[in-house]
């Protein structure tokens, strides 16, 4: 009995032994030889180097550290590539879980099964190729969709942000400590915006940079006027709350105009809609009423020619009307 219980004893501190020896070996490979290790290091490295350096430039080591890819030599290709630092910025600016590298194989996945599909489906038709680039555009248009809404919804929040920002002042808090409250009672997006400037500030970054750093993750020219305003009064002094209660003021003068604008192009808009709409869905009908007689615009080459100065036409025709519609002040 008594050797039973010995073998088990040592059983169990034979598990626990090498159970501990595993745990230390994945914490030392965690903490010395992981790619968030390397990331952190390479950091660290960054702001060292960078010491007695302009803060604003200091923010893109430690503000803004967002690997274009999760693949360091795929990172490399993409950090050469021409506009890529406005298509992370967009990215950023959407809020989505996605880095540049994996957007840009989703645009490419889509143009490649576009492709696939435009073959199997309409074999022999050239024009049926376009689809593959068309297709690869979407993403685009869903991401930079979803940054408006975004911008729409923290531009309708700001005011509000702003006046509780004012009383709080008024009741003695401070910038740092008001934008915290801010954070914690506003909702999404503007609250964890806000938060994260409280926390960058409170982890020792200058405010001067932190703020710079919001205006870049959210691209709103209501937002620069409320950071411009901070960072002028942390200079010269002044009624924050006031100067904030103020602003706040204009940012519902600026939406009610451009709401009142809104209503009074509501026809020119309508009529845009109905002459860009109107010869394609005339197309779908005679496509589906007499296929033959309009079967001739993609079947012959005059057809094909015709088809391509009309969507000349038609983009230009676009293009036109929007700037007659779209007020920008």
């Amino acid at each position: 009995m008594e050797s039973s219980l010995s073998l088990f004893v040592v059983a169990v501190l034979a598990f626990l032994s090498v159970a501990l020896a595993i745990d230390g070996l994945t914490t030392w490979w965690r903490a010395n030889r992981s790619a968030s290790a390397r990331r952190v290091r390479a950091r660290i490295e960054r702001i060292n180097s960078s010491v007695g350096a302009d803060p604003l430039e200091v923010i893109d080591s430690v503000v803004r550290v967002r690997p274009l890819s999760a693949y360091a030599p795929l990172n490399a290709l993409l950090e050469r590539l021409p506009g890529i630092d406005r298509l992370d910025d967009l990215l950023s600016q959407s809020k989505v879980s996605l880095d540049a590298g994996k957007f840009l194989a989703l645009s490419l996945a889509s143009a490649f099964v576009a492709l696939i599909l435009a073959l199997v489906f309409l074999p022999g038709n050239e024009f049926a190729l376009m689809l593959a680039p068309l297709s690869a555009v979407i993403p685009w248009v869903v991401i930079q969709r979803r940054k408006e809404r975004l911008l729409k919804r923290f531009n309708e929040q700001l005011p509000d942000a702003l006046d509780a920002m004012s009383r709080a002042l008024k009741a003695g808090y401070s910038v740092v400590g008001a934008m915290k409250f801010v954070g914690e009672e506003m909702p999404a997006p503007l609250g964890p915006e806000f938060s994260q400037v409280h926390d960058e500030i409170a982890f020792g970054i200058a405010p001067s940079v932190a703020f710079k750093a919001l205006t870049e993750r959210i691209a709103s020219e209501d937002l620069r006027f409320m950071v411009i305003a901070i960072l002028i009064q942390r200079e010269t002094g002044g009624n924050l709350g006031e100067i904030l209660s103020k602003i706040s003021g204009l940012m519902r003068q600026r939406r009610k105009f451009s709401e009142l604008v809104k209503t009074l192009s509501a026809d020119g808009r309508m009529s845009a809609w109905v002459l860009c709409l109107l010869p394609v869905v005339i197309s779908g009908i005679m496509l589906i009423s007499n296929r033959a007689y309009i079967e001739t615009l993609w079947v012959t080459g005059s057809g094909r020619t015709l088809l391509l100065i009309c969507a000349a036409m038609m983009s230009v025709g676009i293009l036109w009307i929007r700037k007659q519609i779209v007020v920008r002040f």
